[in-house]
């Protein structure tokens, strides 16, 4: 039975289904790639309050009723935006300032 694809979502627009096989998609698509399934997490105890976390939808309720993040999954929101940008001067001001306070 052949496999195909939706095109347009493939990046081949004005595109209907187009067979896996075909040439215009390598290799953004081989005949293996098809649906994931990520099973849930297994129970554990929180470090937090000891309570059970059971699956993935209360561990993330967890961590955000305890203002908690997930190491490694944190993203950029927590860095300042448009961050004021130091001339040489400033830089260099700074750097000795900072030498000075360990260096001494």
């Amino acid at each position: 039975m052949a496999k195909y694809v939706w095109g347009p979502d493939m990046g081949l627009p004005g595109t209907g289904w187009v067979p896996v096989d075909d040439p215009r998609l390598r290799p953004r698509v081989t005949k293996g790639d098809g649906l994931q399934v990520v099973p849930d997490i297994e129970p554990y105890q929180s470090m937090i309050d000891g309570s059970t976390i059971t699956s993935r939808r209360w561990h993330r309720q967890h961590l955000k009723n305890n203002n908690c993040i997930e190491v490694g999954n944190e993203g950029t929101s927590h860095v300042e935006k448009n961050k004021r940008q130091l001339s040489r001067s400033e830089r260099r001001a700074d750097i000795a300032r900072v030498w000075n306070q360990y260096t001494t």
